[in-house]
């Protein structure tokens, strides 16, 4: 089953991402290209979001669910 994959350094607000978002997202965080930063990549390969923090990929991820 495809999902999307989070390329960011381990953290609080990242884990309550998963787990609110844990039937679209891989399991693990991979790691990221550089510090300060968090991607999100969808099945394809391409980058969906990009955010400095773990609320905007949330965000993201809650647009995904509501269809906007």
């Amino acid at each position: 089953e495809p999902r999307f994959a989070l390329l960011a350094e381990p953290g609080d607000g990242l884990h309550a991402v998963q787990v609110r978002h844990a039937e679209l997202l891989e399991p693990q965080p991979r790691p990221p290209p550089r510090a300060g930063g968090i991607w999100l990549v969808r099945p394809d390969g391409y980058v969906a979001c990009a955010a400095r923090d773990a609320a905007g990929i949330g965000a993201y991820l809650e647009g995904l669910k509501r269809g906007s």
